[in-house]
């Protein structure tokens, strides 16, 4: 179906480590210059034509990278008990902006976060509609994406086990973004991407359920 989309770019440096395997150098601290792409769709535009104010999604997303700009990300409170990869920080961005922009006219929003010039990963907030047709507030899919070099170029979908394979985390966090009026077939979603079936509230899912130890991967 027809959207528009509407998006902006911002970038900031960040340390980090990574743990729970044999990831080489990624395993000490070091920075990375990240690049952040904000991009927001939605089917109708504003009184004055706009979909969402520019100037409102540059700010909200600078509000957040001030957070993470020159900090050690595994020692926020964002990430605690995590492994802050790619994936796990394009996440953490997502779910944080969502929230700050829930009242705008958005129906879908996606952070995708460059750690390079060659290697990113996406995380996409999606918005629903009642059988009404009324907007619900956005909350997390079951997919994300991310693209390694040395691979075929592509973005690989992942599936809610699949996103923050490759280690063993001590400790979660949980991240749910409520619905005003959830359906009996809502999920629930922790950060791992783990989807588990509710009666309509959204239940919590043990981390140690929700991941397990994968093959040692980092690019």
């Amino acid at each position: 179906m027809p959207h528009f989309e509407v998006g902006v770019l911002s970038d900031f440096v960040a340390q980090h480590y990574l743990v729970g395997g044999d990831f080489g150098p990624e395993g000490s601290l070091h920075s990375h210059h990240y690049r952040v792409e904000l991009t927001v769709s939605g089917r109708e535009l504003d009184r004055h034509g706009f979909l969402v104010d520019i100037v409102r999604l540059r700010e909200e997303l600078n509000r957040l990278l001030d957070r993470y700009r020159d900090r050690t990300l595994n020692d926020l409170p964002d990430f605690a008990g995590l492994n802050p990869g790619v994936e796990v920080v394009a996440r953490a961005m997502a779910v944080s902006l969502a929230r700050a922009l829930a009242e705008e006219n958005v129906g879908a929003l996606t952070v995708k976060l460059w750690e390079n010039d060659t290697a990113w990963a996406s995380y996409r907030v999606v918005q629903e509609r009642n059988e009404q047709g009324a907007e619900k507030p956005m909350r997390h899919p079951a997919r994300a994406e991310r693209a390694r070099p040395g691979g075929s170029g592509r973005a690989e979908g992942l599936g809610p086990r699949e996103f923050c394979r490759g280690s063993r985390f001590e400790g979660a966090r949980q991240h749910l973004i409520p619905s005003k009026e959830p359906d009996a077939d809502d999920s629930a979603v922790d950060p791992s991407g783990a989807v588990s079936p509710s009666a309509g509230r959204a239940k919590r899912v043990p981390k140690r359920e929700a991941l397990g130890v994968g093959p040692q991967r980092r690019d």
